[in-house]
């Protein structure tokens, strides 16, 4: 490693922590220039991009960094939201189980791994890696969360509002979690097909008071009408959720590979 490789890396790392990610783009441009195939800067490079929104760029950074590290567990997970990013929902899949496989005891890669099959309607094993997300870091609300969303569109309400029940526990400013316990409570599940690639990924400030405004309304009509407000919510939170800005990017979940 050349001095001035260090250098950049060091500028880079500093940028990165200083939320200066236009500046890490260009300290790791310029030690990739000095050592192409540096894992570590490829990788570092495809987090300094992703935190840009640049998800084509970020993909590219992230996929030089696995052919030069084939089991790099973190940059398979981060090649995974970078590809769920751009819609491309096979690659998304590939690079979440291939993450959750290298690191099987990691809850980042299994959580990961739960909300890409979510999103693709295979509920049924999304629901047990939430299970394994669970068991791997139990105060994990939006795991919770994830796993209640699986009950429901399994049909098993009940377990369902256990698992909203405990998201809340965990997180009381969790809205949504808030609004799908007392559905699953009353009978009438969230409408799945609409909301579970929405609901698994956090939410903007002014999406969570849209949500909590939603669930006052619904709470309020409830009294009048018995089916109607459950369905009615869910459209409301439908929306709210499918408007909200990007969420953050997941951590990183460890240190990149060396150089």
């Amino acid at each position: 490693m050349t001095t001035q490789f260090a250098f950049c890396l060091e500028s880079a790392d500093r940028s990165l922590r200083e939320g200066r990610y236009a500046d890490a783009e260009h300290a790791l441009s310029a030690a990739l220039a000095l050592e192409p195939r540096s894992v570590k800067a490829h990788f570092k490079l495809g987090l300094a991009l992703e935190r840009q929104r640049k998800w084509v760029g970020a993909e590219a950074a992230f996929r030089a960094a696995i052919r030069g590290k084939r089991d790099h567990a973190t940059a398979w997970l981060r090649l995974a939201a970078a590809c769920r990013r751009q819609g491309k929902a096979r690659e998304e899949e590939t690079a979440s189980r291939e993450a959750a496989r290298l690191a099987p005891r990691s809850a980042e890669a299994r959580h990961g791994l739960a909300i890409t099959l979510a999103r693709l309607g295979q509920t049924d094993e999304a629901g047990r890696e939430f299970e394994e997300t669970i068991r791997l870091a139990p105060s994990n609300a939006i795991a919770r969360h994830g796993l209640g969303l699986a009950l429901v569109a399994q049909g098993r309400d009940a377990e369902a509002a256990v698992a909203f029940a405990e998201a809340v526990r965990l997180d009381p400013r969790a809205y949504r979690a808030h609004a799908q316990h007392a559905e699953a409570l009353t009978g009438h599940p969230v409408g799945l097909s609409e909301q579970m690639a929405a609901t698994l990924v956090g939410s903007s400030p002014g999406a969570a008071i849209a949500s909590r405004a939603a669930l006052g309304a619904a709470t309020k009509t409830s009294r009048s009408t018995a089916c109607r407000p459950a369905r009615a919510a869910s459209r409301s939170f439908s929306s709210c959720w499918t408007a909200r800005q990007a969420r953050r990017p997941l951590t990183a979940g460890g240190s990149a590979a060396g150089s």
